[in-house]
């Protein structure tokens, strides 16, 4: 019976970690999709004028996603962690660095 019992409590904490750690996966890929946002609503808000801005913004924050990717543990990345580490490190850094660069080179016409 006490066996039984201490099982049971076991299971329940199993659950309780299980559910703990993927709240926690999911706080990085919100953090960058914050920042993502804010790059495209300053696209958006200065469009031709300073709209490059976005680009950078959005650029830097695909590079942060990149690095998290990196040093995160797997179980930690959540869901940044989609496919093998180096396949999404080399995909977000491409992307981030495509987009700062066209960030950089758009000319400002304020």
């Amino acid at each position: 019976m006490v066996r039984h019992l201490h099982a049971a409590s076991s299971a329940r904490a199993a659950a309780q970690a299980r559910e703990d750690a993927s709240i926690v996966g999911v706080v990085p890929l919100l953090a960058v999709l914050a920042v993502l946002v804010g790059g495209v609503y300053l696209a958006w808000r200065y469009g031709s004028a300073d709209g490059s801005e976005g680009g950078v913004v959005g650029g830097a924050a695909l590079l942060a996603a990149a690095a998290v990717r990196l040093l995160l543990p797997d179980k930690l990345a959540g869901l940044l962690a989609t496919r093998s580490r180096a396949t999404d490190v080399i995909t977000l850094v491409v992307f981030g660095v495509g987009l700062l660069i066209t960030g950089l080179i758009l000319p400002h016409q304020g």
